[in-house]
Formats: structure tokens, sequence, C-alpha cells
């Protein structure tokens, strides 16, 4: 679809994560997925090899049934590994228990997913504060940082709407707000904009390109649309179970 948004490389440092450090927020190495059925073996991820620094934007792209999704929920211990190594910010997910892992998840990986998944039942700053309220922050400071997330997305007149009063790309930024609730230190987004109209994708594709841009906030990004992919920092191409590191110019 054209979209022109290399400017946002540029941007502004306003409250700016350090990036100069040389730190990996993901480290996987040999990485595998297998799954088993009645009717054999399916081998997903092949040996992927991956590092994400801290403040990178970094696109995974590849055709339907690749294993785009399986990445990332492995990466966001959503599902296991059948082998190979992972660590996200430091930590090995086989090491931890179920409860430990969500409350690692919770606190450290924002998820946004294709279809938003927001509570019908609660309106955006409710839904956008449920994470912080089940981290066991204390309500009012909940409610203040909501309330500033959505206001920074542009949601400042629709605080009280719930879902079904939303639009769809309206929807997707309290899921985005949502996932930036507790600072997490990665977020993982899979196809954000694939259920969107084309104008409405793209001022969600700039938004998120701006939050990396000021804000230093690191993104891995599961998308189809390679005019997108283009902006970020790197760009993987999932085939043969692999992610292939490619040129811009190549998409």
């Amino acid at each position: 679809m054209g979209e022109n948004m290399n400017s946002h490389r540029n941007g502004g440092t306003e409250n700016r994560i350090d990036t100069a450090r040389d730190d990996n927020v993901i480290r996987a190495s040999g990485l595998r997925k297998v799954f088993k059925s009645v009717d054999g073996q399916l081998e997903v991820l092949k040996g992927l090899d991956l590092n994400v620094k801290r403040g990178e934007m970094v696109s995974i792209v590849g055709e339907s049934g690749a294993g785009k999704s399986t990445l990332l929920h492995i990466l966001g211990g959503l599902d296991t590994r059948t082998d190979g190594e992972l660590e996200v910010c430091g930590v090995d997910y086989s090491e931890m228990n179920d409860d430990s892992l969500a409350g690692f998840r919770n606190n450290k990986i924002g998820f946004v997913f294709q279809f938003h998944h927001l509570l019908s039942d609660f309106n955006a700053l409710e839904n956008v504060m449920m994470p912080l309220l089940i981290a066991g922050k204390d309500q009012t400071e909940s409610r203040r940082k909501a309330s500033n997330l959505l206001e920074r997305m542009g949601l400042e007149t629709r605080l009280k709407h719930r879902p079904g009063k939303l639009s769809g790309g309206e929807q997707q930024r309290v899921a985005v707000a949502r996932a930036l609730a507790t600072d997490p230190q990665v977020v993982l987004a899979d196809e954000p904009s694939g259920n969107l109209d084309t104008k409405t994708a793209s001022s969600l594709h700039q938004t998120l390109l701006d939050l990396n841009d000021k804000l230093g906030i690191t993104f891995i990004i599961a998308t189809h649309n390679r005019d997108f992919a283009r902006n970020a920092d790197k760009v993987y191409e999932l085939t043969d179970g692999v992610a292939v590191a490619k040129d811009i110019g190549d998409l």
C-alpha cells in the first residue's frame, strides 16, 4: 500500500530507553518446535536463531503457516519449545513454574494480537487498567497510567466506551495501550493490523513506529505487510522453519 514511514527512524528522544548497551532482550538459538498428532509430526521451527536488542523494532515476515505466530507464542511464554535455547530478558522459561511464568509475562511482555481480545464488559480505561491491577498496582495510580496511555493513543474522549462502541482501529489502539501498561521489556505483535482497512492499518503502523522511535520500546512484529516491515530496524523472513535476515530493499 505504499506507506512511507522511514522518517520515524529520525524522530525525537522523549523518555527514550537507553539503547547504547549491547544487551539482548531476546536470545534464541537452535529453536525447534514440533507438533505431534495422530498423523505424525509437524516440525514448524527447525533450528531458528534470533537476537533482538533493547529498543529495536524487528519485523517477521513469511507466508501463512510459516510459523510466525508459533514463534511469537514461544517467545512470549504462551507455548513451549521442543528444543533449543531461549532467554527472554535474561530468563530461561524452562526454569520457571507456571505461576512465575504468568507473573513474568504480565510484567515483562506486552502482547498485541490480530484480534484485540478486549473484555467486552469493561470500558477502554478498565481494559487498560487490567494488567496493572493483576500485578497488584494501586487502583488510583493504575487509572492515571491507563488514562495517560489512552491519551497517547488519541483516545482521550473514548475512555468510557466499551469495545462494542469503538471502531476496529480504536479497539486495536486500546489493545496497544493495554500491552504497554506494565512498561514491558518487549512487545510482541502478531499481525496487529491484519483485521483493519488500509487507512486504519496505516495509522496504527505509524503509532507503533512512533512508540518505538520516541520511547525506545522494543517490538517484534509478525506481519504480512511488507511496506510496514521495511520500516523496522531488522527484518527476518521465516521460511523452512528458520529466520533469514533480509535487506530492506529486497522486500
